[in-house]
């Protein structure tokens, strides 16, 4: 991401942690890899199935783990087979999506993809290329229930459990329960009316994004992404409200990277962050970016945005 020295909470930090956010900062070195010890590489699988960063990792590491003259660690074999397997089930994943998307599509519903899809298809071409857990659909509110019943008949999902889908107002939550795969691989579909569950303080609605979303054409035509700006933004929640900043923070590191590197308008971010009631949100996120990914946001930016 930067191309230059370590981020600052990376120069002293422990031997996994450099190499996990160390990949997103620039090049691994040597030094990296060696600094591994075998309980080290069992932490570092660990971390990288947790944060889908299992087949960047892996091809990170190859090359060095090949040139160390050395035995190859256990570690390394098993994130390389950790890779290989999260592969294919991205491969199904995208399949998957590209069938619900034309499900969709024939029965007349719009569907705005969320988070991974949305990047998937945009900024890094493929499900292989930015792994997810899940797909997230939203699509309008009265057609909740018709998009969850047309997912299941026509695009290859299975119910998990049961759900009154068909009234709107019985959603407990911003989506539907999840659907699963019905051939059995471990991928899953939410459809959602919303993007933010009920209960928080944030104001970013989807009616907001649908307004600023751009349409797909291809094997997603009928499906729209988000905006560059409600990207990173939704992001930057998410991380911060949902995960707590527990977790994800490789995978939002990465996303936001990816998506601010060229001709991104970091004013008008700074405008939907305050608009959205979301700045220390999107201050924290940044800033835990840059210490540990090396993400370059502008000062100004952080200056406006900062608690």
């Amino acid at each position: 991401m930067t191309g230059g020295a370590r981020p600052r909470l990376l120069r002293d930090a422990d031997p996994v942690v450099r190499v996990l956010y160390g990949v997103l900062a620039g090049p691994l070195t040597a030094g990296d890899v060696a600094a591994l010890a075998p309980r080290d590489w069992d932490r570092l699988v660990l971390a990288a199935e947790r944060e889908k960063a299992t087949i960047v990792l892996a091809r990170a590491l190859a090359p060095h783990v090949a040139a160390a003259g050395a035995p190859v660690p256990v570690g390394a074999t098993t994130l390389a087979r950790l890779a290989l397997v999260t592969e294919f089930r991205m491969l199904q994943l995208e399949a998957r999506l590209e069938q619900s998307v034309a499900a969709l599509r024939a029965a007349g519903i719009p569907c705005l993809l969320l988070k991974g899809a949305a990047l998937a298809a945009t900024y890094y071409g493929s499900c292989t290329a930015r792994p997810m857990l899940d797909i997230d659909l939203v699509v309008p509110r009265d057609a909740v229930g018709r998009a969850y019943r047309t997912l299941v008949a026509d695009a290859g999902w299975r119910e998990t459990r049961s759900a009154a889908v068909d009234d709107p107002g019985a959603l407990a939550l911003h989506h539907c329960p999840p659907l699963r795969d019905a051939s059995g691989v471990e991928v899953n579909c939410e459809v959602h009316a919303e993007l933010l569950a009920p209960g928080q303080s944030f104001t970013l609605d989807a009616a907001a994004v649908w307004a600023e979303a751009r349409p797909l054409d291809g094997r997603l035509a009928g499906a729209w992404v988000p905006s560059a700006t409600h990207l990173v933004l939704h992001a930057c929640i998410h991380f911060a409200w949902q995960h707590m900043m527990r977790s994800a923070s490789w995978r939002t590191f990465r996303d936001i990277a990816t998506v601010t590197q060229a001709r991104f308008d970091w004013d008008a971010f700074v405008v939907e962050a305050r608009d959205a009631k979301a700045a220390t949100a999107c201050w924290w996120t940044l800033r835990l970016g840059e210490g540990l990914a090396g993400l370059a946001v502008p000062r100004d930016v952080m200056r406006a945005l900062a608690p």
